[in-house]
């Protein structure tokens, strides 16, 4: 601030001002709006893409299983109780990709920018991609608790 004062010989920060047309405001004012939608169009669409991608590896995960959970079902563990052993296990390894995640980018925007992100920002990307991960598990858990268990465990 120092710099522009003496550059522009005022020496008082009352003194200085800027002039600007209202058509650079307008144009600034139409830049942000539309920065801003696209950013918020691009993480909507980060969040649908993650959430088929984990929906997809749950799914095929929970498949794999698929014959413990018909175990499970015949020896009387209910529909809810497996769904919920899914979402438990769905939640503790999103949750340790996203802690991960968010450190590792951290790092990173520290190594390239030199700044570190606000803390709310980090815990709220966290707590988001969390969320969406135990919700992308949701169906696939449930097709798998709905199955039938005789069907399941019955040998081809």
């Amino acid at each position: 601030m120092r710099q522009v004062r003496a550059l522009a010989g005022v020496f008082h920060a009352d003194a200085l001002s800027v002039k600007t047309s209202d058509a650079l405001v307008a144009l600034s004012g139409v830049l942000t709006g539309q920065v801003g939608s696209f950013s918020r169009q691009l993480a909507l669409g980060v969040v649908a893409v993650g959430m088929v991608l984990l929906a997809l590896t749950m799914t095929l995960a929970l498949n794999s299983r698929r014959r413990d959970f018909g175990r499970r079902r015949a020896l009387g563990a209910s529909r809810s109780a497996l769904v919920a052993v899914a979402l438990v296990e769905a939640a503790f390894a999103v949750t340790i990709g996203a802690v991960l995640g968010a450190g590792a980018g951290t790092v990173a925007v520290l190594a390239l920018i030199g700044t570190l992100p606000p803390g709310g920002f980090l815990i709220a990307a966290t707590v988001l991609i969390t969320l969406v991960g135990v919700a992308a598990a949701v169906p696939p858990s449930a097709i798998v608790a709905w199955q039938d268990p005789v069907k399941t465990l019955r040998v081809p």
